[in-house]
């Protein structure tokens, strides 16, 4: 995961010097389709890990942050949480109260990740890992389904379906 986030930061440290190099003002207007759909999927991908960044570190903020006011999460087949009142509600009182008795910590194998981009809307598909940290084996996977959009400039998460994926030995 870090040689991940060092390849993109480094992509996004080489593009924004790029643009600071052509006078560009911030925006994307001086961009090809093709780059700012690249800079669309970054900023996409970065939601899977911030989402396991604030679930490592018990994050109520970071991870509300990733979700859009309305948005919808359908946990499982039995629980549909809608707007971020419930759903912040189940990373108190579910999540992370879990993650601290189980010790574990949150990892995306980067091959396990789809990102789709058009427009103003995408999706991004994520599973999570989950690593105790004192025996560092695996506790569970699930999987996430998200259908993300550009909120005020920011790419948020408008609903998520969660699944239990199989791994196949």
């Amino acid at each position: 995961m870090s040689l991940r986030i060092a390849l993109i930061g480094t992509t996004l440290a080489a593009l924004a010097a790029s643009l600071a190099a052509c006078g560009g003002s911030g925006t994307n207007a001086g961009l090809t389709r093709a780059e700012r759909n690249n800079l669309d999927v970054l900023a996409i991908d970065q939601i899977e890990r911030k989402w396991h960044d604030a679930e490592t570190h018990r994050n109520l903020g970071e991870m509300m942050a990733l979700w859009a006011p309305d948005s919808v999460w359908e946990a499982d087949q039995n629980l549909t949480l809608v707007g971020k009142d419930q759903i912040r509600k189940f990373w108190v009182t579910q999540v992370f109260p879990a993650a601290r008795r189980q010790h574990w910590f949150s990892d995306t194998a980067s091959f396990r990740m789809r990102t789709a981009v058009r427009g103003d809307k995408g999706t991004l598909y994520f599973e999570c890992h989950e690593i105790d940290s004192k025996t560092h084996k695996l506790l569970a996977v699930v999987g996430q389904e998200l259908d993300v959009a550009r909120v005020d400039g920011h790419w948020l998460i408008t609903k998520s379906i969660g699944s239990s994926p199989t791994l196949i030995s």
